[in-house]
């Protein structure tokens, strides 16, 4: 397989970071297993069997000589999975704080650059009959939706990258599309045109990062869309404002009437399922964070998604995003530095699809799987939900020294039990 040039979106991450020096643009996953933990070998020997499903994990930068040429991808001959693979011995019976500081650590690891960029952590001891694996990459590799297949194809017995759904509508006329692009540019120029307010989830770096995390039944966020008709999104996006805002009122700061959430949308076509690489666009999604109750919140979340589709936002933004990818470098370098400018944007939501399988590792059962996101300069915190089997995990990616961080899971959590009170299926942190 030829390793391919980087994409402007895919360029624009490295050179984000380069701009900001405790911007590490790195994602990734948190995966619990339940069961004894396998040595650090027998992980290397699964993962190298597993390779040739993921080419792209053993891809390295050629960043070339050229200021206007985006780097290139080149294969390496072989991968030494003893660079890329490691454990993490914790205290013994240190529990969930003695996870929560190992993957710290590990998250605030840089990755090497001049070989693939991706590692996986094997993290123990914190806990008998089960343990982690965090899997980071360079947010250059690939997106949130690559990443649900990078850990399909990895933990699957089907050996397998989820394939796409190929069936699809009728496509609509030339005219009702063009006509719905330029509605949608419309609408984008003017929500864009207003700016984000200033708020205390939006802060310098301080280099630390660090992950809090929950999880929920999917009927849980089912039984709460109900209420007014929304989309499981919504409830996700609702729950998130009003944990926002109960986190911002006990700060005694001034907080203002809204945040501006950047939903990513992913744009991969059903024949590009299970490739790496970015394929995303994106809208921005008003979160309203003042006092009132969390139904009141879902139904203007709601309102604000149903606009967002109604004026074809999400088609003109991947209209955008594929017309960027002819940008030569000089300019795509610009492209996150607009798309995450706080002025525009206080933080990013992104909701992914997982695998509806059951995966394992030689037997021991995926039990949760958490995405991990990055947050960009003056981002205090980026927030993802991922779906994995019956259940939803949302995980909250930060800084550190952000305060009450730590606190956002279980007001996520409270929120979502305000939403239906009367659910029999209750939540969990």
């Amino acid at each position: 397989m030829t390793a391919p040039r980087l994409s402007p979106t895919d360029f624009s991450f490295l050179a984000y970071e380069a701009a900001h020096g405790t911007v590490a643009a790195e994602i990734g996953a948190l995966l619990q297993f339940d069961g004894s933990a396998p040595d650090v070998e027998e992980l290397r020997t699964h993962v190298a069997s597993r390779l040739a499903l993921l080419p792209g994990l053993c891809w390295r930068l050629d960043r070339g000589r050229s200021r206007w040429r985006r780097p290139r991808w080149v294969e390496c001959d072989a991968v030494n999975m003893r660079v890329h693979i490691r454990a993490r011995r914790v205290g013994r019976g240190s529990g969930l704080a003695g996870l929560r500081a190992a993957i710290g650590e590990v998250l605030s690891h840089p990755l090497d650059q001049a070989a693939p960029p991706w590692q996986m952590w094997l993290v123990t001891g914190y806990a008998d009959g089960e343990f982690t694996i965090v899997y980071k990459v360079h947010h250059a590799l690939h997106d949130g939706v690559a990443l649900a297949d990078v850990v399909q194809s990895l933990f699957s017995r089907r050996w397998a990258a989820r394939p796409g759904n190929v069936a699809s509508a009728p496509a609509p006329s030339w005219v009702r599309r063009v006509a719905r692009v330029l509605r949608g540019l419309a609408s984008l120029t003017l929500d864009f045109a207003r700016l984000a307010p200033r708020s205390p989830v939006n802060r310098p770096h301080s280099g630390r990062r660090t992950l809090v995390w929950c999880t929920a039944p999917t009927a849980r966020l089912e039984a709460a869309r109900s209420v007014v008709g929304s989309t499981l999104n919504d409830v996700y996006l609702a729950a998130l404002a009003d944990a926002l805002h109960t986190v911002m009122a006990g700060t005694g700061e001034r907080f203002p009437e809204r945040l501006c959430a950047l939903v990513p949308v992913s744009i991969r076509q059903p024949a590009e399922r299970g490739s790496l690489g970015n394929r995303l666009a994106a809208v921005r999604v008003a979160l309203p964070t003042t006092a009132g109750s969390a139904v009141h919140k879902l139904a203007a979340v709601t309102h604000a998604t149903r606009r967002a589709k109604r004026h074809g936002q999400a088609l003109a933004a991947a209209m955008v995003a594929s017309a960027g990818r002819a940008l030569p470098a000089i300019l795509a370098r610009g492209i996150a530095e607009l798309t995450f400018n706080p002025r525009l944007v206080n933080l990013i939501a992104s909701g992914i699809p997982g695998p509806k399988n059951a995966l394992d590792l030689a037997g021991r059962a995926l039990t949760a799987f958490y995405a991990i996101n990055f947050a960009p300069a003056d981002h205090g915190v980026s927030v993802t939900l991922m779906s994995y089997r019956d259940h939803v995990f949302v995980s909250f990616a930060g800084d550190a020294e952000l305060p009450a961080l730590a606190a956002l899971p279980g007001h996520w959590l409270a929120a979502l039990d305000r939403l239906q009170p009367k659910a029999g299926v209750t939540a969990s942190a």
